[in-house]
């Protein structure tokens, strides 16, 4: 049996949609039914809220340290909501080893992963037929219709589990 640092690494997939589409409960479904499959928590300068643990889903961290990882490049598709930032850690995707990697993001940041890591694949959830604005710009690798969160769940545990 091989240990993590000698598995090849597996391609990471960037799952992406507009506001609505299930990408959270998606991601959340996998992370409870595969313990092989990592989801990095991203890093956030806003407050945890009641019942978040940090590291779980969210990395709590001060502006200036926000700052000093963006600097030092360790933060993937940083994004402004409000009054808060948000951004995926480097150091989280080196952690995931050679474990199947799934990195939950809006649109604009899926765009940011992919230009960064270009052998992700981008799956696209689009929350309804017809839908075709959620499309713009990205060229997914695959498009999933999200009529049922537990049907994507399980579909994406299939792509995850595959060889890309």
């Amino acid at each position: 049996m091989r240990n993590d640092e000698s598995r090849p690494a597996a391609r990471p997939i960037v799952l992406t949609g507009p506001s609505g589409s299930g990408r959270g409960a998606v991601a959340g479904l996998i992370r409870a039914r595969s313990s092989s499959v990592r989801v990095p928590a991203a890093v956030t300068t806003r407050a945890p809220r009641p019942g978040e643990r940090p590291g779980a889903e969210r990395e709590f961290v001060t502006a200036a340290r926000f700052d000093a990882l963006l600097a030092a490049g360790e933060l993937l598709a940083p994004a402004t909501i409000g009054p808060d930032r948000y951004a995926i850690s480097r150091a989280a995707l080196r952690r995931a080893g050679g474990h199947p990697l799934l990195i939950p993001l809006d649109p604009a940041g899926a765009r940011q992963v992919r230009h960064e890591l270009p052998r992700s694949v981008l799956v696209l959830l689009v929350p309804r037929a017809g839908d075709e604005s959620a499309l713009t710009g990205l060229n997914p690798d695959v498009v999933m219709l999200c009529e049922s969160v537990e049907r994507v769940a399980a579909e994406l545990l299939g792509l995850l589990g595959s060889s890309f």
